[in-house]
């Protein structure tokens, strides 16, 4: 996983290619219905993150997802906009084909987009998938926490968060990680990503960065979850959003959609009880 930012032309070759992206700023981690990964990260072990979830279209690869409950998936607007049928499966490491006992599949055309989504400038970048049936909970396959209300005037500044993807390992790559990938990073002050953004980086988003600029998230990587651990539990604070057009490889920071400022969207769409 990593970053990127550009000049005239090879942003609006970076627009071709993937989503429309705000003027300075970064292209969301779509892919262009090909793959790519985390720059620089571990391979997961088997239950290490129990609530990721691939978004595929017409069979291929697109979108990370996080499971948080039985039959709701959370992901990047950017993901869920404009397609209208999704395959998404959970249980897997391997993707896009895998034989994992774990792995299960579902079919849906249940999406929910941010009513106020801006795809130019990826503001309110937050949707969800309802799935027809449940999804059968074990070791390998769990939903993973949502924050609480109370966690929303919450300063996450020099947290270390952990985001986990099959996008890119680096900006030339022309395929995806066979392998779910993750890397640990740091969520530093939104004035860092306003240098390199502009106004694309409001309070509804959460900006990262790694000490060394060395690792990030990729092409492949956006819906994924961001999360930190709280005590015993993972607890799912953002979802992979951008990165600066010039490369995910290029040290810049990296722009993630703050759960927190969603918490009422989440809770009247799912009906999921989000503790005070």
């Amino acid at each position: 996983m990593k970053l990127f930012q550009v000049a005239a032309c090879l942003v609006l070759l970076a627009v071709c290619l993937a989503s429309p992206a705000p003027p300075r700023v970064a292209r969301a981690l779509l892919q262009p219905r090909s793959n790519v990964r985390i720059i620089d990260g571990g391979d997961a072990a088997p239950f290490q993150f129990p609530w990721q979830a691939a978004l595929l279209a017409e069979h291929r690869f697109f979108c990370g997802g996080s499971i948080i409950a039985p039959t709701w998936i959370l992901t990047a607007g950017h993901c869920v906009d404009p397609l209208t049928e999704f395959h998404v499966v959970v249980g897997a490491l391997t993707m896009p084909k895998g034989h994992e006992a774990s792995r299960q599949r579902f079919k849906t055309n249940r999406r929910f987009l941010h009513p106020r989504y801006d795809v130019k400038f990826l503001d309110n970048d937050i949707g969800m998938l309802q799935l027809p049936t449940s999804i059968e909970f074990n070791i390998f396959v769990q939903a993973v926490a949502l924050p609480s209300y109370s966690a929303a005037t919450v300063d996450w500044t020099g947290v270390e968060a952990r985001v986990s993807g099959w996008g890119k390992t680096t900006d030339l790559a022309d395929h995806n990680s066979p392998m779910l990938k993750f890397t640990t990073l740091k969520v530093v002050a939104n004035a860092v990503c306003e240098h390199v953004y502009g106004n694309t980086m409001i309070a509804n988003k959460l900006c990262l960065s790694s000490d060394d600029g060395g690792h990030g998230v990729c092409q492949g990587d956006s819906g994924g979850a961001l999360v930190v651990r709280q005590g015993k539990t993972m607890v799912q604070i953002g979802i992979t959003s951008f990165v600066s057009l010039e490369g995910c490889t290029v040290g810049m920071p990296q722009g993630f959609t703050r759960v927190t400022a969603f918490l009422d969207f989440i809770e009247e769409t799912t009906g999921i009880h989000i503790e005070d």
